[in-house]
């Protein structure tokens, strides 16, 4: 595939040429050999591993998440309400397991799973359009070679089957994801993702900043990308720890957290229509949110960015901070508060109304998220200072939570509530603002707030030990009582099978299944019953449906044939007409057969019966077809006759 290249306008100022030199040594410039320029770094950070391994989700916690530091990391874990009834659960799975899709009924019981392949090692983000599903992964390119693919938008329907994709190659891309997080908007056809990256360089060191690129989805290909060196003017943040991005009409507005080239937290209008397929070649017009105090490219900049909503035209921001005046001094000494930032739709600078003053505790960073058009709510937690198992300072259990009025002041009280957040950021489901945590055990937790009482309540999703149900894929047909079944033929598995697994109790007792997949019928009403078999893996302490297959099982049938019979030599009886089951009609005999046919002899295809003599016989009638090729043990039903001549 051909590199993609855009010309970008760069190096307008002597600032430009001091950000191409980039003099500074900060802990997210990264040598070749992956490890930290600087020795004061905060996070441990390593460039091979960093944004594939936060958190696990599925695998692992991610209560509080990334939102206690300085430096924010790609979201993991998202809801998405499909309609009143259905809630949609996505996150992204540890060790390159792929992305887990969940989904829970109104009241939370998870009706089916689904696993996602995770096409680039390293996830990035998930998004809809609500018409469409879209993954962002990326993967490291520690050779600085423009043929590596370091971001891919993979598209899908409503089913999760893949549709298209499109990647970016090369793209000044040493690693993706790194030191930042990723997020994305869309309008019609066109869809921009607003993320980071370590860039390529010259003096084996890997300097962090924005990347922002713009794909038309109905087309799957890239219509613009930000990922050079440039000036800040034009939307250019280094280093950017964090990134998200609204519309505003037809034109994209972003907001960065920068430590060096600005220091601050910068808002970024672009002027050109997005559905024209690019956002950034028109004028820019930047406004400071919140100045950093300190030394240009110091890591520890003593702020986080949480969100960015637009509220008609106007922008409100919020994140949190250790300064109340520009004195670095406070940024040591003082406790974290929580920030909200108004910027006017052609402001340059922001109204900032502190929301919380802390003198012996931390703020985390918090959600803005929209209840409706008359208002949004502010959430946090404050620290304990403890670590958890991310390595981060966990929450002393308790959320609080404001509602913010459309023109970013606050509406009454602060309440708060004893438990978590995590990086899920809330929606609305069923009239409650939903959000959900995971633990080290894997036990999630979904938190629902009615915003009307403002009151919280914990829901625990119902699932049994064996995990999700899927939905059947294939169908092994129709079989009788006693009949066995080989499902290895018939399941398609890229997984090794730890177990095979009949879920509902009608099914366990139509049925059994033993490891290594055989299906042994067992009894069932004339009508039949529906067997689903689900192939599993075990993972940690849950077993994982990967695949399904539906068998329909029938009673046993039973041959009724005369004991003792008496007729001339040539006289017939048919033999189908003598199963006292109802079922049998729906699954014939495949072959009939007699022990002696001198005495009885049967048509193998239609169970005629002729009498040849006299004595005694059996006749065999088969259960099964083989003509698939399909591994069937086939039922044999006897009956035994003694024939007498008149």
């Amino acid at each position: 595939m051909n590199t993609y290249v855009k010309t970008h306008i760069a190096f307008f100022t002597a600032l430009a040429l001091l950000i191409t030199g980039l003099s500074i040594s900060p802990v997210y410039a990264v040598s070749d050999d992956t490890e930290s320029v600087s020795p004061s770094t905060l996070l441990n950070y390593d460039g091979e591993t960093y944004a594939a391994s936060n958190m696990t989700n599925i695998d692992g916690h991610n209560s509080v998440a990334d939102h206690t530091g300085d430096v924010a990391s790609p979201v993991l874990s998202y809801l998405y309400p499909i309609d009143n009834s259905s809630l949609m659960r996505v996150q992204s799975r540890g060790n390159d397991k792929g992305v887990a899709v969940t989904w829970f009924n109104s009241d939370y019981k998870a009706s089916k799973q689904k696993n996602v392949k995770k096409e680039l090692p390293i996830f990035g983000g998930f998004y809809t359009d609500d018409t469409y599903y879209y993954l962002v992964t990326g993967q490291n390119n520690h050779s600085c070679d423009d043929s590596v693919e370091v971001y891919r938008v993979t598209k899908y329907d409503k089913d999760w089957n893949r549709l298209a994709s499109v990647g970016l190659f090369g793209a000044n891309t040493y690693e993706p994801f790194a030191a930042g997080s990723c997020d994305i908007v869309s309008m019609g056809d066109f869809l921009i993702v607003h993320t980071c990256h370590t860039m390529y360089s010259s003096d084996s060191t890997h300097h962090q900043a924005n990347a922002v690129f713009e794909i038309n989805t109905a087309s799957m290909t890239v219509t613009d990308m930000h990922t050079e060196v440039s000036n800040p003017d034009h939307g250019y943040v280094s280093h950017s720890f964090n990134q998200y991005s609204v519309l505003n009409g037809d034109q994209l507005v972003s907001v960065d957290h920068g430590d060096a080239y600005p220091r601050e937290i910068r808002l970024t209008r672009y002027q050109d229509d997005i559905t024209d397929g690019t956002f950034s070649g028109g004028t820019i017009y930047p406004a400071t949110v919140l100045s950093i105090p300190g030394t240009t490219g110091d890591n520890n900049t003593g702020v986080t960015l949480g969100g960015l909503q637009n509220s008609d035209g106007n922008f409100l921001i919020a994140g949190t901070s250790a300064y109340r005046t520009n004195s670095e001094a406070e940024a040591i000494d003082n406790n974290r508060d929580v920030f909200l930032a108004s910027v006017e739709s052609s402001g340059s600078t922001a109204e900032i109304n502190y929301i919380t003053s802390y003198s012996d505790t931390s703020a985390s960073n918090p959600f803005l998220v929209p209840v409706n058009n008359n208002y949004y709510m502010l959430l946090w937690s404050t620290l304990s200072g403890e670590n958890n198992n991310n390595g981060k300072r966990g929450s002393n259990g308790t959320i609080y939570y404001q509602k913010i009025r459309s023109n970013g002041k606050p509406d009454g009280k602060i309440y708060s509530v004893k438990g978590h957040l995590s990086d899920c950021e809330p929606v609305m489901f069923n009239n409650n603002l939903t959000w959900y945590t995971t633990d080290a055990k894997n036990k999630t937790i979904f938190y629902l707030m009615d915003i009307g009482t403002m009151k919280v309540k914990k829901k625990k999703p119902k699932t049994d030990k064996h995990g999700f149900a899927m939905t059947a894929s294939l169908s092994a047909g129709t079989i009788v009582g006693g009949q066995q079944v080989d499902l290895n033929s018939y399941f398609s598995l890229s997984e090794n099978t730890d177990c095979f697994y009949i879920r509902d109790k009608a099914g366990r007792s139509a049925g059994r299944v033993n490891k290594k997949g055989i299906f042994t019928a067992k009894n069932s009403y004339a009508s039949g019953t529906e067997v689903t078999i689900e192939a599993q893996i075990k993972e940690g302490s849950f077993f994982n449906s990967i695949s399904a297959c539906s068998i329909t099982v029938l009673e046993k049938p039973v041959l009724s044939l005369p004991k003792i019979h008496t007729g001339a030599v040539g006289s017939t009886l048919d033999g189908k007409k003598y199963f006292t089951t109802e079922s049998t009609a729906r699954q014939l005999p495949v072959r009939w057969e007699s022990s002696k046919p001198n005495i009885a002899e049967v048509d193998p295809t239609t169970g005629l019966i002729t009498i040849r003599g006299e004595g005694k016989t059996s006749i065999i009638a088969y259960f099964g077809d083989t003509t698939s090729g399909n591994t069937v043990k086939q039922k044999a039903v006897k009956a035994n006759m003694r024939i007498y001549l008149n």
